[in-house]
């Protein structure tokens, strides 16, 4: 059966609920044609078994589905052709009927190709349904350490230590200090065993000496702070100084954490044992271009391209309370005994 067009100025398919009770629910193949020319329908096949869309198009390349319920295909319909979208999940008609109208009103009311009114629906259900990205566990234990590493340095050289992280600026290592870079590395495991990511973030910037700050966290049960309360109490310290506070929420946000999701963040954690600092010099185990360059040729050095290693630096270094560790990462009286709160 075939239905005639259905074109008025505010109704471009019939409604759902209707469409539903008098195509779906019968199981009686159909066509529902929304425009005679370019040719646009909405078809059933027998028993229901499939539900989609019949948009005229003048050919070309048809992508692939990005959908994985969803069928996209060229096809001929009597005499034209067509793109075909189609699913056979009958859960998930009402929504895939939404849809199709709505790539139907692209292309009846703004003149859009089938494709491209496909895109932008596809774009806009995706901006609809856009969950934010939450920090991922890996993310969270990394921006525990670095407030670790930030509190501190606040404690000792107040409001200047919001300069001095620059992490979340995307520069080359955590923080810079007046001839000295920090790369903070944090882990839950059970060794001093830290991921590092790429051959130069174990390289010095010229003209400064780079030290690595080795964490470990563990769960802290009723103890501890979550990471809402870590960023909270670093607030609080900067409360005296509004300008200060806002910059220090803008480097959180670039950091990917937002107070908004601070629900989604209810582990508790603690520092466990002292902080460790190792001078990334000779004896610090590490990858760099230089020490990829020494590969012999047989190996094909210059297409290592990029990596990402793990290394161990127990028994490395000296720990925190050490005159060598306090030279680098002062500490306050707030800090003596190797405080393990954040």
């Amino acid at each position: 059966m075939s239905a005639g067009p259905v074109e008025t100025p505010d109704v471009i398919v019939p409604a759902w609920e209707a469409f539903h009770r008098d195509h779906v629910e019968t199981g009686i193949p159909c066509a529902v044609v929304v425009r005679a020319a370019p040719y646009v329908a909405l078809f059933v096949d027998e028993g229901a078994a499939r539900l989609g869309g019949h948009f005229e198009t003048e050919g070309g390349e048809i992508p692939t589905s990005p959908l994985e319920e969803v069928s996209l295909r060229e096809v001929r319909v009597d005499g034209r052709t067509c793109l075909e979208l189609s699913t056979r999940r009958p859960e998930l008609y009402r929504n895939f009927f939404l849809m199709l109208a709505d790539v139907a009103s692209g292309i009846v009311s703004d003149g859009e190709s089938p494709i491209a009114s496909l895109d932008r629906s596809l774009r806009n259900w995706n901006a609809l349904l856009r969950h934010p990205d939450a920090l991922s566990d890996e993310r969270q234990i990394g921006l525990f350490g670095e407030l670790w590493v930030l509190r501190r340095l606040i404690r000792s050289m107040g409001t200047a230590a919001l300069q001095a992280w620059t992490g979340p600026r995307r520069q080359s290592h955590d923080f810079r200090l007046a001839d000295s870079e920090l790369e903070v590395k944090t882990t839950s495991g059970p060794g001093r065993v830290h991921t590092v990511n790429g051959l130069n973030q174990l390289v010095p910037s010229a003209g400064f000496d780079l030290y690595v700050v080795s964490l470990q966290i563990t769960h802290a049960g009723s103890g501890g702070a979550t990471l809402e309360e870590a960023v909270q109490g670093i607030a609080a310290e900067l409360r005296h100084d509004p300008q200060a506070e806002r910059a220090f929420i803008e480097l959180l946000a670039l950091s990917g954490y937002r107070p908004q999701d601070a629900p989604r963040y209810p582990r508790r954690r603690r520092l466990l044992g002292q902080a460790l600092l190792v001078p990334v010099v000779d004896g610090c185990p590490r990858l760099t271009p230089e020490a990829i360059s020494a590969i012999p040729a047989p190996f094909a050095p210059e297409r290592v391209r990029d990596v990402t290693y793990r290394v161990d630096l127990h028994g490395l270094g000296v720990p925190d309370g050490d005159p060598r560790f306090l030279g680098v990462l002062p500490a306050s009286s707030a800090d003596v005994g190797g405080s393990s709160d954040v």
